[in-house]
């Protein structure tokens, strides 16, 4: 299993319907192409509320796996609300998103993460040693020469 990354977003402002939205325009803005895949989960639930997708995105050299996650009421509790302080006391922040297979195709993630962030600046792309990067930092680094590893860097050392 690769590295993977993990889309954070405040669940007061998760609406599924809106993310999905918000997804497919950083899809077409990054150049990318987009499937959705077959899985063996139900999509919604029996109150017609979002459960969950998955999406291939990609593009002639480069793909990777997209899941999606509802919110469950269950889950959400003081503990969870909690667990992201150290990346922004003020939100409630959330993983709603993951983005699987990371190596290998750190540039097409680049391209994805400034579209996606740029729509929505509040939310953050964090990656497994836990470096998280807001739009601000993916505009900065949008104005370096393009750094392969770049994700695997703390944005506030650079």
């Amino acid at each position: 299993m690769g590295v993977s990354g993990i889309i954070l977003k405040d669940r007061r402002d998760y609406l599924p319907e809106e993310f999905l939205r918000d997804v497919m325009t950083a899809v077409f803005k990054s150049d990318f192409n987009l499937r959705l895949e077959a899985c063996d989960r139900e999509r919604y639930d029996e109150n017609g509320l979002f459960k969950y997708t998955k999406f291939l995105l990609y593009t002639r050299k480069d793909d990777f796996i997209f899941e999606v996650f509802s919110l469950n009421n269950d889950l959400i509790n003081e503990d969870e609300d909690n667990k992201f302080n150290y990346i922004d006391l003020e939100q409630k922040l959330y993983s709603i998103a993951v983005m699987h297979d990371i190596e290998q195709n750190e540039e097409a993630i680049f391209k994805f993460s400034y579209e996606y962030l740029k729509l929505n600046p509040k939310d953050y792309i964090c990656f497994e040693d836990d470096f998280a990067f807001n739009f601000q930092d993916m505009e900065k680094l949008s104005k370096l020469p393009y750094d392969e590893y770049w994700c695997y860097k703390n944005p506030g050392d650079e």
